[in-house]
């Protein structure tokens, strides 16, 4: 009687587990999309010098220390990031960026961190020659008002 009440058991077990382990998977698989649909955003806005559209997707709680440890909150992250487009749109026309990939996405909670790659090309007006290249970031992410958020941003490469 013990075996078959152990027996029950375990089936009921894996019963509940099988059913439980597609719904953890579909809502992270569901996040990592939103997040993804977030930084595509993000690099089409640049690429477009929409920089009102950008600034949707990052965090008002936005923080970063840079590398000669200023910190950066969102109001100088905008103004930089203005700043950098100006510098790209003076020296490239029809500049694109394409291939977005995420790598090492970690997702706990309502934060997640993730790098990723993506692809640049556009037209030098000073060489009069296309430009291309590959950069990476890592950002890190929260959920504000069920939304996904950008609230650190770095270099990883150029």
């Amino acid at each position: 009687m013990k075996r078959i009440i152990l027996f029950l058991m375990i089936i009921l077990a894996s019963q509940i587990s099988y059913k439980i382990t597609p719904v953890l998977a579909t809502q992270e698989d569901e996040a990592a999309f939103e997040i993804k649909k977030v930084l595509e955003g993000t690099y089409h806005s640049l690429a477009l010098r929409d920089l009102e559209t950008m600034m949707q997707y990052v965090s008002v709680n936005y923080s970063a220390t840079v590398e000669d440890g200023t910190v950066i909150d969102y109001t100088k992250f905008k103004a930089r990031t203005k700043e950098f487009m100006d510098r790209i749109f003076n020296k490239y026309t029809n500049y694109s960026i394409s291939d977005i990939k995420m790598f090492n996405l970690n997702i706990e909670d309502n934060k997640a961190n993730v790098e990723m790659e993506y692809s640049w090309k556009g037209f030098n007006l000073d060489t009069l020659l296309e430009d291309s290249g590959k950069k990476r970031r890592a950002a890190t992410l929260v959920k504000e008002n069920g939304l996904w958020k950008i609230t650190q941003w770095r270099r990883l490469s150029d």
